[in-house]
């Protein structure tokens, strides 16, 4: 009796680890440019350490994003922060 109930008890742990294993997500790149060609432009996924700077020309690349939905935080010193909700991104590619 102790045999099957440790059976049964170690089959659902395997199943429970089995069960939690997610997928492996894809990643690329979210990228774009800010109008009127701002440089010095902090552009970051929220709640992340993803961010990147826009360079001369107002463009920026966010690399290694898993696919997901994000909101972007928009930032400047002596601009107002702008942020962009629920943006979906599939992965595996580019955005924007």
């Amino acid at each position: 009796m102790k045999n099957i109930l440790l059976t049964a008890v170690l089959l659902l742990v395997i199943i429970s680890c089995k069960n939690s294993v997610e997928p492996a997500k894809e990643k690329g790149t979210i990228s774009g440019q800010i109008l009127n060609n701002l440089s010095d432009v902090k552009v970051q996924i929220e709640g992340t350490n993803i961010y990147s700077l826009t360079n001369s020309t107002g463009s920026f690349s966010l690399n290694n994003v898993e696919s997901g939905v994000y909101d972007l935080m928009i930032t400047k010193s002596n601009y107002d922060t702008i942020e962009l909700f629920g943006i979906p991104y599939p992965g595996n590619g580019n955005l924007f």
